[in-house]
Parts: C-alpha cells; sequence; structure tokens
C-alpha cells in the first residue's frame, strides 16, 4: 500500500508541477479583449464601467465599449476635463506562485492634451493593484513610466514587467485617464506569467 502511496503523491506533485509551469507565456486574462459578453450584452464580463448616474459621466467624461475598425471591440475613453479622470477596471484571480507578470496592451490616443495644473504623470494608462486575501490594496505601484500615453499616438503597444508581492492574492486592472483631456481606445490587454517559484 505505501508504494501506492508514494506513487499517487509524486504523480499529484508532478501534475500540480507540470498545471503551474503550463501557465508561463500565457495570457491569464481572457477579458483583455473586451469581447466576452454576459447575458445583458451591455458590458463586457469582469469589467466595472461608469454608468450616467457616476459623477464623471455627468462632467462629460465617457467610458464604453465600441466597434473599431476592424470589427473587434474596444474600450473607448473621452475626456473633457484636464482636472479629472475616469476609467475602467477589472479584477483577476492570481493563480499560486507566480512571481513576476507582463503585461501589456494597445493604444490610441488622439487629442490629448495634458493639465497645466499636474503635468507630471498624467494621461493615460494601466495601472495595476495587488490585492491580498481580504481585497485589501497593498502598497500601490504608482504610474509606470513606459504604461503612460501622454501624447497623440496611432495604435501601439505598452510592456512592463512587474514583481508580484509575495502576499497577493488578486489583481485589479485599471485603465484610467487623468489630468487630460482627448480621446483614447484600449484593446488586447494581456496578464502573462513570466516566473514563477517552486
Amino acid at each position: 500500500m505505501k508504494p501506492l502511496i508514494v506513487f499517487l503523491g509524486l504523480l499529484f506533485t508532478s501534475t500540480l508541477a507540470f498545471s503551474q509551469s503550463s501557465l508561463l507565456g500565457r495570457n491569464i486574462f481572457s477579458e483583455g479583449s473586451f469581447d466576452i459578453f454576459g447575458e445583458s450584452r451591455l458590458l463586457p464580463i469582469g469589467w466595472n464601467l461608469p454608468d450616467k448616474h457616476d459623477r464623471p459621466w455627468q462632467a462629460g467624461f465617457r467610458a464604453e465599449i465600441v466597434r473599431g475598425e476592424s470589427g473587434t471591440r474596444e474600450l473607448r475613453i473621452v475626456s473633457p476635463d484636464s482636472t479629472g479622470f475616469t476609467g475602467a477596471n477589472a479584477r483577476l484571480t492570481l493563480p499560486e506562485n507566480i512571481e513576476r507578470l507582463r503585461v501589456s496592451y494597445r493604444i490610441l490616443a488622439k487629442n490629448i492634451e495634458i493639465g497645466e495644473e499636474n503635468p507630471g504623470g498624467n494621461g493615460a494608462g494601466v495601472f495595476l493593484r495587488f490585492l491580498d486575501e481580504s481585497g485589501k490594496p497593498l502598497p500601490a505601484l504608482g504610474w509606470v513610466a513606459g504604461m503612460i500615453v501622454a501624447t497623440n499616438t496611432e495604435w501601439s503597444e505598452r510592456e512592463q514587467i512587474y514583481s508580484v508581492p509575495a502576499a497577493a492574492k488578486e489583481l485589479t486592472i485599471e485603465v484610467i485617464f487623468r489630468n487630460a483631456t482627448g480621446e483614447i481606445r484600449v484593446d488586447d490587454i494581456e496578464v502573462v506569467p513570466v516566473s514563477m517559484s517552486e
């Protein structure tokens, strides 16, 4: 009986190791294309957007899902005010033992003007917030320079590697447009594990 127990234990361990290693290099955030909808057909599954009852909407900000020229869905954010912000967010449960993540997204930006009062670190970008098992935010990462767009651009890609805090169980992905006016479109947000612990 003991050899069987040992064999099953080794099998479980090797299967777990295989399943974890199979995550490396693969996108674990399928909602980043904005194409997966629930029954309402109004919002992509997993995403929260301000609606007409929220203060940003009433101030003229818009965050909505639209069809792009290629026919795929995109997140479109319009900002009329260089002293405010709006955006959209989604939450992702992190697989265990992830040490580092590569986060990337595509963005188009036009008519961008940064507010004079807050010129540093403003514009549009993807902001990450790691959460512990109780849902409490861990120390914020802040804006990462390589992930911010502060000028007009045709479709381009931004990418950054992030270290995952040991206590992190979830990840909030926020697309934010702040202290600037203009319009952005965002698509193909990916979260890819690049290293995992044993």
